[in-house]
């Protein structure tokens, strides 16, 4: 998908449940293998469903918090996939009646070799590594690490099933969102 082509909106009421997504909201999951997370899927149901770890939980809970007081937040954010990494930003912005539209617009993309560790299809075994959901490194050896370098000090390469990954939040990024 080329740059500037990706917006994705998306709409909670006072309840935190989404109820909207737009129309590029179906073609972005089914062309990233996430058909769990497709319009039928998600409707209805409350954000926070979707939102893994209590640092994102407590961000996200204070970015709308803001938005409905009037304030409009705009957050970056990556959205990585396999072989590629994708640079995003998320706008929030107050509805009346307490809603939050969340507008999602793509920056920029860097394509990567394949990281299969990244490929939701791919086999897991009981072992989870931990994901930053804002900047996507992962946690190796007490550091946050690009996955690249995550794949060659865990030995990922050479083995059969990988890891599953578990979602928090690098203090990078809970300094620089934390405003």
């Amino acid at each position: 998908m080329s740059v500037g082509n990706l917006r994705i909106t998306y709409e909670v009421d006072a309840s935190d449940v989404i109820v909207r997504v737009s129309e590029q909201w179906d073609r972005f999951a089914l062309d990233n293998a996430a058909p769990d997370v497709t319009a039928e899927a998600v409707l209805k149901r409350s954000i926070w469903d979707f939102v893994c770890d209590e640092s994102t939980r407590h961000l996200y809970a204070h970015f709308m918090a803001r938005a409905r007081q009037g304030d409009l937040v705009q957050v970056p954010f990556r959205c990585d996939g396999p072989s590629l990494r994708r640079f995003l930003n998320m706008s929030l912005k107050g509805l009346d009646g307490g809603g939050v539209e969340f507008r999602t617009e793509l920056i920029r993309t860097e394509p990567r070799p394949e990281q299969p560790l990244l490929k939701r299809i791919t086999s897991h075994d009981d072992r989870l590594i931990r994901m930053c959901s804002w900047c996507k490194r992962i946690m190796c050896d007490e550091a946050w690490v690009p996955v690249e370098q995550a794949v060659v000090r865990l030995h990922l390469y050479d083995q059969e099933k990988l890891p599953a990954i578990t979602h928090g939040m690098c203090d990078d990024c809970y300094k620089r969102l934390s405003w």
